[in-house]
């Protein structure tokens, strides 16, 4: 389960938002005010469930594994916005290029790169 922030509040519309980071307002909310606006003490902080989301790396065969989307994969926030960054956007873009342009080109290479090769190694893809 995930949290999620009604925002604007749906009774009084107090806008709950604090410099545009929402995981810090559904953490102040549950912390000090137990979920409610402190506007109005409506509750503004919900449970929501997790959507389910089939991994496909894991169910690609060796011929798909290239046509993958990294955004249809399950890798961290980083790794995904990594590939975004660099504009890649699946399997076969990214073993087109050499490794030394994700070194060149990304601040925080060594945990990507560490990732990607834990995802490869998982079909046995050597890069």
């Amino acid at each position: 389960m995930a949290n999620k922030v009604l925002n604007p509040c749906p009774t009084c519309g107090n806008c709950l938002d604090v410099g545009g980071c929402m995981t810090f307002v559904a953490y102040f909310l549950e912390e000090f005010s137990d979920g409610k606006c402190p506007g109005c003490g409506t509750v503004v902080l919900i449970e929501v469930p997790e959507p389910k989301t089939v991994d496909a790396w894991a169910v690609a065969s060796s011929s798909e594994v290239p046509n993958v989307r990294f955004d249809d994969m399950d890798l961290s926030v980083r790794t995904k916005n990594s590939m975004r960054q660099l504009n890649i956007a699946t399997v076969g873009d990214l073993l087109a290029l050499p490794r030394q342009h994700i070194i060149d080109n990304l601040p925080v290479s060594e945990p990507v790169l560490h990732e990607l090769d834990e995802r490869l190694s998982e079909k046995k893809i050597v890069w």
